[in-house]
């Protein structure tokens, strides 16, 4: 956070009165004082309790404010800003994150914001400022520095937010819930053994048993490339977990998201400070040739979770514990979603090196080096058994529209003769496509050809490989006709 200008005469309004504010939308909402503590602990790291307006979405101006921030577009107590400026975008639109400047630069308004999408199981953070870093963290899907030993930016207000609601509420009657933790059995993610397609659903479990993720997503050019649209094809049914090291402690996201000879090298990065990052929910590249007990030979790709951990990859070098503990924590996340029994969670080193089974060694992989996998699959399994740490949200049961590259820009699959709007993999369409534009169909050649030429309604959204794909089965078809 960072100020241009604030007015000399002070806040708007005191910390106490903001704090009594605060506590009125968490009465009004059923939620308790730790809520309250919570929205007050976000604000203190975000604005230090003044009401920025910011030149880069400057219809914030036109609210009360007692200071300018020149932060990004970030606006208001809680520093909160959508994808691009404007006084009230579209509801449905993708850069909407935060809702209209009303609501943004208004102290209740963004307050119950805030609050609703604190995550159901809230409470079992009582006491403990770096959880409350977490879930304050997964609401504002910002960065922060904090791991189990150590609160975090949000977590170091913990005490001080207590005593500010405290001193606020002392001489009014309304009743502060002595701050004893109570045992809430979440509610919201619950375990799908039978999901099929791409894990949408690893933000919401990562983050139920506490692993701070984000998605990483960028922008190249003026596009927008969002880690939901990233992958080589759709998942079917995901049975594995496959970990690797990268041998690289600093590598990035951008390395593994965008690897220059193998596009999407793994679905996840988990960096040394514990913080993950989800590179691409669609299929990755990331473990070539190898052969293990019930995995079809080279073929782990299309039915594994890929998951890379940055770390230099020479023997005696130590895991930072906050890196291992979010490596167990993320296995567990995944382990207990899926319902997978904990041998489904192998080494690369299993898969294609030295510690194979079979004694096939196809690539001579160590990674993740120096970890003990038989004691590695125990600790997840223990984390996995206990559930997670908190409720998270709602899964949806059906899958969402597939990344089919010849779909249509409101995401149905067009197909003559077919009822194919929702499917639950989009190789599947584009094989079909295919397969007729192939035969000489020419509404399928049509969707070909419309995407080798730049023409997709979902271009914008369409890598150089995905076009290139399209190309490649044009100029078959066209030799064949």
């Amino acid at each position: 956070m960072s100020f241009v200008w604030k007015r000399p005469e002070g806040p708007l309004l005191s910390e106490e009165e903001v704090a009594r504010r605060v506590h009125g939308v968490s009465l009004q909402r059923g939620l308790d004082d730790f809520a309250s503590v919570l929205a007050l602990m976000c604000i203190r790291q975000e604005s230090v309790f003044w009401c920025p307006w910011n030149a880069k979405d400057p219809s914030s101006k036109g609210y009360p404010f007692d200071s300018e921030s020149n932060d990004g577009r970030s606006v208001g107590y809680f520093q909160q800003q959508n994808g691009r400026a404007g006084e009230e975008l579209p509801v449905g639109d993708r850069d909407n994150w935060w809702g209209p400047m009303s609501v943004r630069m208004n102290l209740e308004k963004s307050c119950n914001t805030f609050l609703s999408r604190l995550d159901n199981g809230y409470r079992r953070a009582l006491g403990n400022p770096y959880q409350c870093s977490v879930l304050i963290d997964n609401v504002q899907n910002s960065y922060w520095n904090g791991d189990a030993a150590h609160p975090g930016y949000y977590g170091k207000h913990y005490d001080y937010c207590w005593g500010l609601l405290k001193r606020a509420l002392a001489n009014t009657n309304v009743p502060l819930i002595p701050p004893v933790a109570t045992p809430i059995k979440p509610v919201g993610i619950q375990p799908n053994p039978s999901w099929r397609g791409d894990p949408i659903w690893l933000p919401d479990a990562l983050r139920a048993f506490g692993v701070d993720c984000y998605e990483f997503d960028f922008e190249e050019d003026g596009v927008l490339y969002r880690a939901r649209n990233r992958g080589h094809g759709d998942f079917g049914k995901i049975d594995w977990v496959l970990w690797h090291h990268t041998g690289n402690r600093n590598e990035t996201d951008m390395g593994i998201a965008r690897h220059p000879s193998l596009g999407l090298a793994a679905n996840m990065l988990i960096h040394p400070n514990g913080k993950a990052a989800i590179t691409g929910f669609g299929v990755a590249y990331h473990g070539g040739y190898g052969i293990y007990p019930g995995i079809t030979e080279d073929r782990i790709n299309q039915v594994s979770i890929g998951i890379e951990c940055a770390h230099s990859g020479a023997h005696g070098d130590p895991w930072p514990p906050a890196q291992l503990e979010a490596m167990l924590r993320t296995g567990a996340a995944i382990e207990w979603f899926l319902q997978l029994p904990p041998d489904r969670e192998i080494a690369h080193k299993e898969w294609a090196g030295r510690e194979n089974p079979l004694g096939i060694n196809k690539q001579g992989k160590p990674d993740p080096v120096d970890i003990d996998m038989n004691w590695f699959r125990g600790e997840i399994a223990k984390r996995a058994a206990a559930g997670p740490l908190f409720g998270g949200d709602d899964v949806p049961t059906v899958k969402r529209p597939s990344n089919s590259i010849y779909r249509d820009s409101n995401n149905n699959l067009p197909w003559e003769g077919t009822e194919m709007d929702f499917i639950i993999d989009g190789q599947t369409h584009e094989g079909r496509v295919e397969a007729l534009a192939l035969r000489g169909a020419p509404k399928a050649l049509e969707l070909v050809r419309r995407t080798a030429e730049g023409r997709s309604p979902v271009n914008a959204w369409l890598t150089d490989d995905n076009r290139a794909q399209a190309q490649s089965i044009l100029r078959l078809a066209e030799t064949q006709a």
